[in-house]
């Protein structure tokens, strides 16, 4: 995913904007393939983190605080709060791999576009994207 080129000096915001970066992915069959993608603005990553509807925990207790207000202690390691985690996370990382991708995914709408990448999508390519996606476009500690 990364050229080494030497640096430009950014003078506007273009020069920092949504630009195409290629990612070359192996095949189970040893072909190499290139899937360009593209680093999706921060208004759009944004945005698609909030269409995800994300679950909250059950309440599975309450307590006093320290100023006496009773408050709820939540379950968030519950079978049922991780398993949605999970299908959120997932739905996340969907949205935003169709997002950057720069190729036509058949369906009208969002839902039928998901649901295409979902049947005709190898896993192989679906991880190896999604991790592209995921480096492109979310600020992380590296």
């Amino acid at each position: 995913m990364s050229q080494t080129q030497e640096p430009i000096q950014a003078e506007t915001l273009d020069d920092l904007g949504a630009v195409p970066v290629v990612v070359t992915l192996t095949r189970p069959d040893k072909r190499k393939v290139n899937v360009k993608l593209r680093a999706l603005p921060e208004g759009e990553v944004w945005a698609i983190r909030r269409s995800v509807k994300w679950p909250k925990p059950s309440v599975k207790d309450f307590k006093k605080n320290a100023s006496g207000e009773v408050v709820p202690i939540y379950d968030r390691d519950s079978e049922d709060y991780l398993e949605a985690m999970n299908d959120a996370n997932r739905l996340l990382a969907c949205k935003m791999l169709l997002a950057a991708l720069e190729m036509k995914v058949p369906g009208e709408t969002e839902d039928e576009k998901l649901a295409v990448l979902e049947t005709k999508l190898g896993q192989y390519a679906f991880t190896a994207l999604v991790d592209a996606v995921w480096k492109i476009n979310v600020v992380s500690a590296e």
